[in-house]
């Protein structure tokens, strides 16, 4: 019985330790019933996750209207952004930001667009007023990318890393002399 209650106590310390030790792995986010449609199907052996299609209003004259901001939220100011219609494919349309981060482009048509900066694009729908849905956005916000690095490693790499090692011998480092000195206790008679 003591030496019973010795050995699962090792096996919770090894299972602590291997926990404390090994990094944390985190799902992508759940995508929300009501969002928009996906903009790409991606296949099974695809790792890339689902992409969203914003749809947003153009204003009465027709054009498009949006602010330019970094990932914490500050506007980029004098920066370029070029806008292609996807289908049918059109010349691109270049417009520029004020100091505010604020665009406006010219006269556009609705249809899919790809908005473009830097090398980084995102595919956005765009509605003409009148036709627009009602969850349709007054104006497009656009995120520049940023260099966030995000602590998620792959199962495959956790596996042939040496964190599994090490992992391993700080928990055998825990349980066996725990296994150790229980089992020298003298057995409880009934």
């Amino acid at each position: 019985m003591l030496m019973r209650r010795s050995l699962t106590q090792g096996v919770i310390c090894l299972a602590v330790s291997a926990a404390m030790v090994m990094p944390s792995f985190a799902a992508p986010p759940a995508v929300a019933d009501g969002d928009h449609p996906p903009a790409e199907q991606t296949s099974q052996a695809s790792a890339r996750p689902l992409a969203r299609i914003a749809d947003v209003r153009l204003d009465a004259e027709g054009r498009l209207v949006g602010l330019l901001v970094d990932g914490d939220g500050v506007p980029l100011g004098r920066r370029e952004l070029t806008l292609q219609k996807l289908q049918p494919k059109t010349l691109p349309v270049r417009v520029k930001t004020d100091d505010a981060g604020r665009f406006t482009s010219e006269r556009l048509s609705g249809g899919l667009y790809e908005v473009r900066l830097d090398r980084a694009g995102r595919v956005v729908r765009l509605w003409e007023k009148q036709a627009a849905p009602p969850k349709a956005l007054p104006a497009l916000l656009v995120v520049a990318a940023d260099t966030t690095v995000r602590g998620q490693r792959r199962v495959g790499e956790v596996l042939s890393s040496d964190t599994l090692v090490l992992g391993g011998l700080v928990a055998a480092a825990i349980a066996i002399p725990l296994a150790v000195t229980g089992s020298d206790d003298e057995p409880v008679s009934p």
